[in-house]
């Protein structure tokens, strides 16, 4: 599943920092998690309120969150951007 959530708010842009506790150790460890055409590789847990803009990461990782979390496969790099979003490329 999937969801995104866009809003327009009048004036110069809304702020973050309020949003998500930075800060503290980010890696929560590591467990199995199958991805089709890699088996069941190791992958990291982050605590995704931890990270901070700037951040980068290689996959397999799973970000979990209170609402929610997401999962990446082994052929991708992770960026955490200075709004806090994480942005996924491929390595092919």
């Amino acid at each position: 599943m999937n969801w995104r959530l866009s809003m327009r708010l009048p004036g110069d842009g809304m702020p973050t920092e309020g949003g998500h506790p930075q800060g503290g150790d980010a890696g929560r460890g590591v467990r199995p998690v199958r991805f089709p055409g890699h088996g069941l590789p190791e992958a990291t847990v982050w605590n995704r309120y931890a990270l901070a803009p700037g951040t980068e990461l290689a996959g397999p990782a799973i970000f979990e969150e209170r609402e929610s979390s997401c999962s990446f496969g082994p052929d991708c790099r992770i960026r955490v951007t200075d709004d806090l979003t994480l942005v996924a490329e491929l390595d092919r």
